[in-house]
Parts: structure tokens; sequence; C-alpha cells
């Protein structure tokens, strides 16, 4: 499945000028500095949170980007070619050639986008024979599947699920379905753009897969704590997504941390319900509500250097010149953000609610609920109190060593509401 982007360009500029160009088309914690390779005048990489960096070097006057969305998918090709998009546009002339074999780059078109991936993958995965001989090879069991699974970039699966995936894939193809039915799009990690519920969970499975490869050369813990982001990704934009919490369970264990349950929810929010034993429970579930293309989706946001958080992908982004807050909105809901380093005393959440929640008009205070969480290294707690009618206020505080994000969620409709009543937890610190 030949589907590498490459870019290039000739800016005739130095790496040091290119440089501070092309960064600042970028947020913080988008770009990071890369060693160059031998030969190169200069190296990047520019992240596509979840999936992996695409690449920039410049050698002999030419700069070169690239990405494999072989592994990943439509969405990751998609959000690769927006970061191509960005360099060319802070490039000198912008690029000189593009290379897209799927033609996304030339056409923008998604549908097409889409088909091209389905009759790779379909070329893939209906090799019955092939698949039935690496079944019998036993190299999946290796990996800690069992005899007979066959090795796929979920971890091992029965050979079974593999041809029913196969047969979906070759019915999507013959049938041009949309959406896809969901035992088809479990071929893939990353379908939408914007990752909903169901790619984050297929991201998770993929982490999971490579965290276990890794574990014998004690790599795996920054794999892991990747698996545990997507899970719990998946969790915040769909409560009732089965989040296998049996995985769940064994990546906090690993990574040395307590799992506390979410934040109490206020009367009608949806608990997370048990999940089932792996990606057919999520499939048989969308598929009942209406498909995989039903689930909602959140953009993955840098949020200063050091933080990232999950959003409603609607929302619009700006700065309040008054105090210099990171302000996200629409009509339905308001979220101010402000990140603070140099704290200079440890960040206690019980006490730091406590004096939150003293702060409130007696009114609000009455009726407010508070919960606390952790993870990734961060701790933080969340207060929801009603502020008017249809309107409620949502605020909190993340910590992570003497860093601070303070947030304030004001939500003008039930929707608008679970969302905030997520948002905390979805502050993970980027590194």
């Amino acid at each position: 499945m030949p589907a590498s982007v490459l870019a290039m360009a000739e800016p005739g500029l130095g790496w040091g000028e290119l440089r501070a160009r092309l960064a600042a088309a970028f947020r913080p914690g988008e770009w990071g500095d890369a060693p160059p390779r031998a030969g190169d005048l200069g190296g990047a990489r520019i992240a596509v949170e979840p999936g992996a960096p695409v690449l920039l070097s410049l050698r002999e006057g030419l700069l070169f980007a690239h990405a494999d969305t072989r592994p990943w998918g439509p969405g990751y090709h998609e959000r690769a070619v927006a970061v191509l998009d960005a360099l060319g546009d802070a490039l000198p002339g912008g690029w000189r050639e593009v290379h897209d074999p799927t033609g996304y780059y030339a056409r923008r078109d998604r549908r097409a986008l889409e088909g091209v991936f389905l009759r790779w993958a379909c070329a893939g995965w209906n090799d019955e024979d092939r698949l039935a001989r690496a079944a019998a090879r036993g190299g999946a069991a290796r990996e800690g599947g069992p005899a007979g699974s066959v090795s796929t970039p979920l971890g091992p699966r029965s050979l079974a699920w593999v041809v029913r995936t196969a047969r979906a894939l070759r019915r999507a193809v013959e049938e041009e379905t949309r959406p896809l039915e969901p035992q088809a799009r479990a071929a893939f990690l990353w379908w939408r753009a914007s990752p909903d519920a169901f790619d984050w969970m297929q991201l998770g499975l993929a982490a999971c897969a490579r965290s276990a490869e890794l574990a014998r050369g004690g790599e795996g813990a920054a794999v892991r704590e990747r698996a545990l982001w997507c899970f719990e990704s998946a969790l915040l934009l769909d409560p009732g997504a089965p989040a296998v919490r049996a995985q769940l369970a064994r990546l906090y264990g690993a990574l040395g941390r307590s799992a506390e349950p979410p934040v109490r929810a206020a009367a009608g929010e949806r608990r997370p319900r048990a999940p089932g034993a792996g990606p057919e429970a999520l499939a048989s579930r969308t598929e009942a509500s209406g498909g995989a293309e039903g689930c909602p989706s959140a953009h993955s946001t840098a949020l200063g250097a050091r933080w990232r958080l999950l959003l409603p992908e609607r929302l619009r982004r700006g700065c309040d010149p008054a105090d210099g807050h990171e302000v996200f909105w629409d009509d339905r809901m308001t979220v101010r953000v402000t990140v603070e380093r140099g704290a200079p005393t440890a960040f206690r959440p019980r006490e730091q609610a406590r004096r939150h929640l003293g702060l409130l008009p007696p009114a609000w205070r009455e009726g407010a609920q508070v919960g606390f969480f952790a993870g990734g290294g961060a701790e933080g707690y969340l207060l929801e109190a009603p502020a008017g009618p249809g309107v409620h206020l949502v605020a909190g505080q993340v910590g992570r060593g003497d860093e601070r994000v303070t947030f304030t969620v004001v939500a003008r409709s039930a929707e608008a509401r679970l969302h905030a009543l997520r948002f905390g937890r979805g502050l993970r610190p980027l590194s």
C-alpha cells in the first residue's frame, strides 16, 4: 500500500532563517527540532497527534517533507496534507513538487481518498490463503496472541476476525457504502480527520500492541502512556464506548498510577458502561446507533508549550487581549484557559477546590458538585455550578510540578455541558 506523501521545495535559505519562518506557522508543542541525519543541514518533526510526525530535512539546498500514511488511514493522510499546506504557505515560493499517490493533495476529494484507502486495504486483507498460512506459522503467538491468531496493527486477532474484516472491506469497495460498517472500519487506525471515539479506540489498541513489542527492551512506557491517552480520549468523547477496562487496568498498573473514576455525574449524564472484550464490542455498539461515523469527534489541541486537550472540533480559537487567556467559543459554549509556570507552592487539588468553592456566589455554591481526577502525571479538580436558566459554569485546575492550567467553561446547552464536564480530564501533558 504505497501511501507516502513527499513534498520538495528549493527555498534558497539557510536552515536558521528557514526554521524561523516554518516554526512560526505552528503552535507551541507542534514543532520539534530533530537531529539532522548525515548530510542534512537541518531537520524537524511536526506533530500530527496522535499519529506519526511529518518529517522535514534540508539537504543540498532542497527541503523535503515526508509522511508515511500507510499504517494510519485516510484521517491521518488528510491531516498530514494540512501540515504540508501550512508549510507551503510559509515557504518562499511554496512547494515545487508534491507527490501524493492518493491524489488528495491535488483534488481535495475526501470520498475519493476514502476509496483509495479502501481499495488498498481490500487488496491487503483479502488474501485468505496467505493469512491462513501466517496463522499456521504462529507468528502472532510470539506476540502474546493465542495459537492460530494473525498479527495485525491492532495486535493478534483470530483468523476468523480477520476474514470477517476482509469480507466487509470487499463489500464496502463493491457497493461503495458510506458510512462504513464497523467491521470494515476496524481495518483502519484513523478514519476521520478529527478522531472520533472509534478512532481513539483503534489507536489505543495499536499502541498496546506496540508497547508489547517494546516491553522486553524497556522502551514500552512512553507507548503505554500514548495508549492510555487514546483510551481515555475515547471515553471523553463517548462515555458509553467500550474502552476495554481490563486493558486500562493493566496500563494504569504498568505506569504505576491508580485509576480514579471520572468526575461525579449530575442527573441525566450517562455513566461509562461495562466494556466488551475488544473492538468487536465497539463495532456492535456503533452499528446499533447508526454506524461509527455517528461517533462524536474532537481535536487534540496543543495548549502552551507542554499541554494538550480535547475540544469539540467546531470551536473557534482566539486570545483575550485584556488578560492573555486562550479562548475557544461558539454559540453554545465558551472556554477560557490559562497556563501558568513557576508556582511557588505544591498544587493540592482538594485545598484549591475548597478555596474555589468559597469564591462562588452563595446560590451557585449550594448547587455545586466537585470531582477529582489524576492521569498522565497530572492531577486536578473539576467543579460544576448552575449559573442561570439553561447555563452551567464548569471550572477547575490541573497541575503537574510547578505548572498549573486553570480553565472556566460557560455552557449554554445540555450537549455543551457534557463536553464541559469532560474537559478537565482531557487536559494532558505533552510529555
